[in-house]
Protein backbone atom coordinates (compact mmCIF):
# COMPACT_ATOMS: atom_id res chain seq x y z
CA UNK A 1 0.00 0.00 0.00
CA UNK A 2 1.19 3.27 -0.58
CA UNK A 3 2.42 5.75 2.34
CA UNK A 4 0.54 5.36 5.68
CA UNK A 5 -1.78 7.96 7.06
CA UNK A 6 -1.94 8.19 10.58
CA UNK A 7 1.45 7.30 11.94
CA UNK A 8 1.86 8.27 15.79
CA UNK A 9 5.18 9.19 16.00
CA UNK A 10 7.65 9.16 18.92
CA UNK A 11 4.74 7.75 20.79
CA UNK A 12 8.55 6.70 23.34
CA UNK A 13 11.98 7.03 21.54
CA UNK A 14 12.38 4.81 19.14
CA UNK A 15 8.83 3.64 19.04
CA UNK A 16 5.39 4.55 16.72
CA UNK A 17 2.51 3.82 16.90
CA UNK A 18 -0.29 2.33 13.39
CA UNK A 19 -3.72 1.86 14.52
CA UNK A 20 -3.15 0.92 18.02
CA UNK A 21 -0.27 -1.49 17.36
CA UNK A 22 2.92 0.06 18.34
CA UNK A 23 6.29 -0.86 16.33
CA UNK A 24 9.46 0.24 17.58
CA UNK A 25 13.08 0.25 15.74
CA UNK A 26 15.52 -2.14 14.92
CA UNK A 27 18.59 -2.76 13.39
CA UNK A 28 17.50 -5.81 11.29
CA UNK A 29 15.97 -6.82 7.74
CA UNK A 30 12.41 -5.66 6.93
CA UNK A 31 9.88 -8.53 6.97
CA UNK A 32 6.02 -8.64 6.14
CA UNK A 33 4.04 -6.89 9.08
CA UNK A 34 6.95 -4.34 9.52
CA UNK A 35 6.82 -0.90 8.94
CA UNK A 36 9.74 1.02 7.03
CA UNK A 37 10.34 4.68 7.06
CA UNK A 38 12.44 6.41 4.34
CA UNK A 39 15.04 8.27 5.96
CA UNK A 40 16.06 9.56 1.84
CA UNK A 41 15.46 12.28 -0.25
CA UNK A 42 16.51 10.29 -3.49
CA UNK A 43 13.56 8.81 -4.57
CA UNK A 44 11.44 11.50 -7.16
CA UNK A 45 7.99 9.03 -5.74
CA UNK A 46 9.16 8.75 -1.84
CA UNK A 47 9.56 11.28 0.43
CA UNK A 48 11.68 11.45 2.77
CA UNK A 49 9.63 10.45 6.46
CA UNK A 50 6.92 8.26 4.01
CA UNK A 51 6.27 5.13 6.21
CA UNK A 52 5.10 2.04 4.11
CA UNK A 53 3.43 -1.51 5.48
CA UNK A 54 5.42 -4.32 4.02
CA UNK A 55 2.80 -6.85 2.90
CA UNK A 56 4.72 -9.51 1.11
CA UNK A 57 7.85 -10.62 -0.33
CA UNK A 58 9.53 -10.56 -3.50
CA UNK A 59 12.05 -13.02 -4.57
CA UNK A 60 12.88 -13.25 -0.58
CA UNK A 61 13.30 -9.56 -0.25
CA UNK A 62 10.33 -7.41 1.51
CA UNK A 63 8.59 -5.22 -0.65
CA UNK A 64 5.48 -2.27 -0.53
CA UNK A 65 4.13 -0.21 -2.79
CA UNK A 66 4.83 3.10 -3.25
CA UNK A 67 3.34 6.66 -3.55
CA UNK A 68 3.17 6.13 -7.79
CA UNK A 69 1.79 2.50 -7.14
CA UNK A 70 4.74 0.75 -8.38
CA UNK A 71 6.27 -2.17 -5.79
CA UNK A 72 9.51 -1.52 -4.24
CA UNK A 73 11.79 -4.28 -2.88
CA UNK A 74 14.13 -3.83 -0.60
CA UNK A 75 17.41 -4.85 -0.60
CA UNK A 76 21.27 -4.06 -0.13
CA UNK A 77 22.28 -3.45 -3.59
CA UNK A 78 18.74 -1.44 -4.30
CA UNK A 79 18.69 -4.21 -7.22
CA UNK A 80 15.49 -4.13 -9.33
CA UNK A 81 13.95 -7.20 -11.39
CA UNK A 82 13.22 -7.28 -15.15
CA UNK A 83 9.46 -7.34 -14.14
CA UNK A 84 7.60 -4.04 -15.41
CA UNK A 85 6.65 -2.01 -12.20
CA UNK A 86 8.98 -3.29 -9.63
CA UNK A 87 11.99 -0.98 -8.52
CA UNK A 88 14.67 -1.56 -5.80
CA UNK A 89 15.48 0.29 -3.04
CA UNK A 90 18.38 0.54 -0.61
CA UNK A 91 17.89 -1.40 2.31
CA UNK A 92 20.11 1.40 3.99
CA UNK A 93 17.75 4.08 3.42
CA UNK A 94 14.80 2.90 5.12
CA UNK A 95 14.55 2.43 9.02
CA UNK A 96 12.72 -0.51 9.96
CA UNK A 97 10.04 -0.74 12.50
CA UNK A 98 8.72 -4.10 13.99
CA UNK A 99 5.48 -4.70 16.18
CA UNK A 100 6.05 -4.57 19.82
CA UNK A 101 3.48 -5.17 21.89
CA UNK A 102 4.74 -8.42 23.61
CA UNK A 103 8.50 -6.84 23.35
CA UNK A 104 8.72 -5.88 27.20
CA UNK A 105 12.51 -6.55 26.93
CA UNK A 106 12.91 -4.40 23.39
CA UNK A 107 11.11 -1.37 25.35
CA UNK A 108 13.38 -1.92 28.04
CA UNK A 109 16.06 -1.94 26.42
CA UNK A 110 14.83 1.33 24.88
CA UNK A 111 14.23 2.86 27.49
CA UNK A 112 17.52 2.31 29.27
CA UNK A 113 19.21 3.48 26.35
CA UNK A 114 17.41 6.89 26.31
CA UNK A 115 17.59 6.74 30.14
CA UNK A 116 21.38 6.90 29.67
CA UNK A 117 21.21 9.66 27.28
CA UNK A 118 18.78 11.76 29.88
CA UNK A 119 21.09 11.56 32.51
CA UNK A 120 24.37 12.67 30.81
CA UNK A 121 22.10 15.57 29.18
CA UNK A 122 20.96 16.43 33.02
CA UNK A 123 24.59 16.17 34.53
CA UNK A 124 25.79 18.41 31.61
CA UNK A 125 22.74 21.30 32.53
CA UNK A 126 23.43 20.78 36.07
CA UNK A 127 27.16 21.60 35.13
CA UNK A 128 26.20 24.42 33.38
CA UNK A 129 23.91 25.72 35.96
CA UNK A 130 26.46 25.55 38.20
CA UNK A 131 28.85 27.48 36.70
CA UNK A 132 25.76 30.19 35.69
CA UNK A 133 25.08 30.58 39.51
CA UNK A 134 29.01 30.61 40.14
CA UNK A 135 29.89 34.43 41.13
CA UNK A 136 33.09 35.68 39.39
CA UNK A 137 34.91 38.56 39.74
CA UNK A 138 32.77 41.28 37.32
CA UNK A 139 29.90 39.82 38.70
CA UNK A 140 26.90 41.82 40.71
CA UNK A 141 25.44 40.31 43.44
CA UNK A 142 23.22 41.11 46.66
CA UNK A 143 24.41 40.90 50.38
CA UNK A 144 21.98 38.76 51.94
CA UNK A 145 22.33 40.53 55.17
CA UNK A 146 21.76 44.11 53.68
CA UNK A 147 19.92 43.78 50.97
CA UNK A 148 23.12 45.85 48.86
CA UNK A 149 23.61 45.80 45.53
CA UNK A 150 27.65 45.26 44.80
CA UNK A 151 30.11 43.70 42.65
CA UNK A 152 32.93 41.60 43.25
CA UNK A 153 36.35 43.36 42.86
CA UNK A 154 38.93 40.53 43.81
CA UNK A 155 38.62 36.70 44.33
CA UNK A 156 41.18 35.06 46.42
CA UNK A 157 39.73 31.70 46.71
CA UNK A 158 40.45 31.88 50.63
CA UNK A 159 37.94 31.05 52.80
CA UNK A 160 36.40 34.44 52.90
CA UNK A 161 36.88 34.34 48.81
CA UNK A 162 35.29 37.29 47.75
CA UNK A 163 36.05 40.84 47.92
CA UNK A 164 32.79 43.49 46.96
CA UNK A 165 32.73 46.90 46.64
CA UNK A 166 29.36 49.27 45.99
CA UNK A 167 27.83 48.44 42.57
CA UNK A 168 28.15 52.36 41.84
CA UNK A 169 31.37 52.69 43.38
CA UNK A 170 34.00 54.20 41.03
CA UNK A 171 37.12 53.33 43.31
CA UNK A 172 38.07 49.79 43.52
CA UNK A 173 40.45 50.22 46.27
CA UNK A 174 37.78 51.12 48.74
CA UNK A 175 37.56 48.42 51.14
CA UNK A 176 33.98 47.09 51.34
CA UNK A 177 34.07 43.74 53.02
CA UNK A 178 35.23 39.97 52.19
CA UNK A 179 32.51 37.52 52.24
CA UNK A 180 31.86 33.77 51.75
CA UNK A 181 29.93 32.67 48.48
CA UNK A 182 26.75 31.87 50.40
CA UNK A 183 25.92 35.32 51.65
CA UNK A 184 25.90 36.59 48.29
CA UNK A 185 23.39 36.20 45.77
CA UNK A 186 24.38 36.28 42.03
CA UNK A 187 22.27 39.01 40.20
CA UNK A 188 22.29 39.30 36.37
CA UNK A 189 23.13 43.22 34.90
CA UNK A 190 19.86 44.10 34.53
CA UNK A 191 18.59 42.45 38.02
CA UNK A 192 21.29 44.55 39.56
CA UNK A 193 20.06 47.79 37.36
CA UNK A 194 16.31 47.33 38.59
CA UNK A 195 17.48 46.65 42.15
CA UNK A 196 19.65 49.85 42.39
CA UNK A 197 16.61 51.75 40.46
CA UNK A 198 14.55 50.33 43.52
CA UNK A 199 17.02 51.31 46.52
CA UNK A 200 16.84 55.15 45.10
CA UNK A 201 13.51 55.28 44.64
CA UNK A 202 13.06 54.34 48.49
CA UNK A 203 15.27 56.50 49.95
CA UNK A 204 13.87 59.68 47.70
CA UNK A 205 10.55 58.56 49.47
CA UNK A 206 11.55 58.85 52.71
CA UNK A 207 13.56 61.94 52.26
CA UNK A 208 9.66 63.19 51.15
Amino acid sequence: MAHLNGIIREVEPRVIEYKGVRFINVKDTAKVGDIVVCSSDDYWDIDKGDCFLIDSLYGGDASFTDNAGDVRIINEGGNSTDAAGVCGVYERDFNVYEPCEASTEALLAVQREELVKITANIAELEAKLADEKTLKVGDYARRLITGQVVRVVVDDRSELPLKTVPALGSDESDFYGWSTRSQLVKLTPAEAKAAILAQVEAQFREVA
